[in-house]
């Protein structure tokens, strides 16, 4: 029986620096800890699992996150790192605890014997590369030794008899338009703000650079290892110019610290170990998705889809790359669950689309898709009478969830300089930018393709410039009219 006076034991390591954020994390994990016996922390590269876990841990010995863990609570935490062992998982466990393997007798009984009666927490790290390994031998002591509990840290579920599977979120990231006074509260920002101040003494947030660092957590999508990488650049950058940077975070965030393992010293790295343990149909399903902003499974599947993925397996890969936490499930629209990939994700995905040749092809069959689904849902509203507000109002959602494929579509089509598809979306978009309060930008756009020469090939279909120009200028003479200040009839 655990006392208030027991001796912690164990191999946890010391933090090297301050914990930043998670308080609500940290308490409602130590809840579910009291509840269930295996938690796996799941999450992307560079998320925080593995500092998680060990925090987690220390606050679940010292009763720090939820009170006092009673009598049943464990007295000792043991750390595994997975990352880079190449033998079995019980090695691992018996080397980290020192339990010697007995002849004639299976080390996993070893270890279920040897643990039976201990009240331990004992955290399995980085179990993706043996996730099969760890999952046999969690059941295993489980089943065996009804006073220890399991924390896995892992990029996909270990999918065990009563595993609780905890998605690790990002930081939390300040919303667009909040003031300066309230960027400071949010986690990303808290942790840039310490890791920089590690990096440059005397480094605070000011109302000159928050902004700045609040744009750049947004755009590292909260990931603690890519704020800090970027954090620990204030040695030589302003925050401003690191936030402008970031379109090429992959060479930016280069270097990091000589002591972290190798797939956590820069950014590519972290990602790089993520891809290359992916199937080959896998890699190719994921860079091919980098094409979209957003997307739902009948879009995957028309997109991404030919002699090599078969439709029928993109749900199968689909659900795969979920659970390997590349892909990100993102709420619902007109019924259908939507899809996306973290910026940074998406960045190196697209980078290997690019170096398998099959960018230009991908983009080209976004582009087809999103003008089918432009002319025949969006564009098409009203060419059947003035539909009822229960249907305008699900295409108008559509739309607005769409609307980042709209602009990778048309600037597709301007790449290629395809203007007859240029002009069929924009008009087929008419229904959408007046609501959305985009007139100027449908302008853009008309104004781009208008110059184009008419009748360019690609795409489907037949050119039709000698019909399409003349419907394309009335659009943007209308849309002109539109704009704020603007004379009617202007144009």
């Amino acid at each position: 029986m655990q006392s208030a006076t027991a001796i912690l034991t164990g191999n946890l390591p010391a933090e090297p620096n301050s914990f930043i954020g998670r308080e609500r994390d940290l308490a409602e994990l130590a809840r579910l800890l009291g509840e269930v016996r295996a938690l796996t922390l799941s999450g992307p590269g560079g998320i925080g699992k593995t500092r998680l876990a060990v925090r987690l841990a220390r606050a679940v010995l010292s009763g720090g996150a939820n009170g006092d863990e009673g009598p049943d609570g464990p007295d000792e935490a043991w750390l595994v790192e997975l990352a880079d062992w190449h033998g079995p998982v019980a090695q691992a466990v018996a080397a980290a605890l020192g339990i010697r393997e007995e002849q004639g007798v299976a080390l996993p009984q070893t270890l279920a014997e040897a643990l039976r009666s201990r009240h331990m927490l004992l955290i399995l790290d980085t179990c993706e590369r043996h996730v099969s390994d760890c999952a046999t031998l969690v059941q295993l002591l489980l089943a065996r030794c009804p006073w220890l509990r399991i924390i896995a840290t892992s990029r996909e579920p270990l999918r065990v008899r009563g595993e609780t599977v905890w998605r690790v979120p990002p930081l939390d990231l300040p919303p667009d338009g909040a003031r300066d006074a309230e960027l400071a509260a949010h986690e990303a920002v808290r942790l840039f703000a310490a890791r920089a101040a590690e990096a440059r003494p005397g480094f605070v947030l000011t109302s000159d650079n928050t902004a700045s660092v609040a744009r750049l957590c947004r755009t590292l999508d909260g990931i603690p290892l890519g704020i800090e990488l970027s954090a620990a650049r204030v040695r030589a950058l302003s925050v401003e110019q690191i936030a402008g940077r970031l379109r090429d975070r992959f060479q930016l965030l280069n270097s990091g610290d000589r002591t972290a393992p190798l797939r956590q010293q820069t950014l590519r790295a972290t990602v790089d170990w993520s891809y290359e343990l992916l199937d080959e149909a896998e890699q190719m399903l994921l860079r091919r998705l980098a094409v979209f902003s957003g997307w739902n499974l009948d879009m995957a599947e028309q997109v991404c889809s030919d002699e090599a993925i078969g439709a029928d397996a993109v749900l199968g890969l689909l659900i795969s790359l979920i659970d390997k936490s590349l892909v990100v499930l993102d709420g619902e629209a007109a019924g259908d669950a939507r899809y996306r990939l973290l910026d940074t994700i998406r960045e190196y995905a697209a980078e290997r689309l690019e170096a398998a040749g099959e960018k230009d092809a991908l983009a080209l069959r976004h582009r087809d898709c999103i003008l089918a689904l432009v002319e025949e849902t969006v564009g098409g509203m009203f060419n059947r009478g003035e539909p009822p507000w229960p249907v305008r109002r699900a295409v108008y959602r559509r739309g607005i969830a769409e609307y980042g494929n709209f602009r990778i579509a048309l600037q597709t089509s301007l790449a290629h300089e395809h203007p007859d598809q240029g002009l069929r979306l924009c008009i087929g978009l008419r229904n959408m930018w007046l609501p959305h309060g985009d007139a100027r930008e449908a302008a853009t756009w008309l104004d781009r393709f208008l110059v184009l020469p008419p009748g360019s090939p690609g795409g489907t279909g037949e050119p039709r410039g000698d019909r399409l120009r003349p419907a394309g200028l009335r659009h943007a003479a209308a849309l002109r009219d539109r704009e704020p200040g603007a004379e009617p009839g202007q144009r």
